[in-house]
Parts: structure tokens; sequence; C-alpha cells
């Protein structure tokens, strides 16, 4: 009888407990220096790993090492009805998202992306938005009024 009263009142105590809440802000992103290495993560998020996305005939792989608030890796756009365009990524983390260039090579040229991913769980979603083009680098006007596409995330998936 008493553990069943030690049991119960565990229970209670853990059902009471205050949730945790992310106290994030995804609109903390007005900077336009991607690479600057002094951004830190506001919590620990584990990223590093392997990703892929695939709709109809279109995918999308990356993959992903981090150090402290520095990602970088690898990316792969695999279009059904066009080129594919594959390169690597290099950016930091900051609060719940991923900031970085991504340097492709595609139809035979090297260019330079702005790549901005909203880290939701185990899965990120790329955001998109109106860029500006500098010569062989696109970037985002406004990164604080990106759009992020939760009908094609990036899930988690084991590396191979």
């Amino acid at each position: 009888m008493t553990r069943i009263i030690l049991i119960a009142s565990l229970f209670i105590t853990a059902c009471n407990s205050p949730a945790k809440t992310d106290t994030v802000s995804e609109n903390a992103i007005t900077d336009t220096s991607i690479t600057d290495d002094t951004y830190i993560a506001t919590t620990p998020i584990p990223i590093a790993g392997c990703y892929a996305w695939a709709v109809n005939k279109d995918t999308a792989t990356m993959k992903l090492e981090a150090s402290g608030s520095m990602v970088k890796g690898s990316l792969l756009y695999d279009w059904s009805e066009k080129d594919r365009n594959s390169g690597m990524i290099n950016g930091v983390i900051k609060d719940s998202l991923i900031l970085a260039n991504y340097t492709f090579e595609a139809e035979g040229m090297t260019s330079v992306r702005e790549v901005v991913f909203k880290i939701s769980g185990a899965s990120l979603l790329e955001g998109f938005g109106d860029v500006n083009a500098e010569g062989d680098t696109v970037k985002f006007k406004n990164r604080a009024e990106l759009q992020f596409m939760n009908d094609r995330p990036f899930e988690k998936i084991e590396c191979k």
C-alpha cells in the first residue's frame, strides 16, 4: 500500500511541474552577416546528421556537422525537370535558425545563395522570400519576412 501511495505522489508531482517552454524568438534575425562566428545558439540543438525530403520526383538531401554555433555540410537538390545542384553550406545557428551560405554548382557555374532553415524538432524547414542578386550571390531582402516550407520538411534520416 505504501508503494502505491509513493508512486501516486510521484505521478502527481510530475504532472503538476511547469512545462518547459522555448523562449526563442523567430524574428530576431535582422543581421545581414551570415558567417559571423559571434552568434551562439540559445539552446543546445542536436542538428548534426543527415536530412532529406522527397516530393513526387524531386528530392533533396543534406548532411550537417555542427561545432558550437557553427554549422557546415553538404546540400543536394535533385529536381526531376531541372538541373540538379549540389554544394556546401557554411553558416551559424542563431536561436532556432540555421543561417548559411550555400555555394553550389549548377549548369557549369558556381553560385552562392543564402539559405535559412528553421529548426523544428527533428526537422528543418527551409525559408523562402524575396531576394536580391549581387553578381553570383543571392541574398534575402528581409529575413524577418521569410516563409518556412511546412509541406516540404527536411526530415532527419540515418546517414549512409
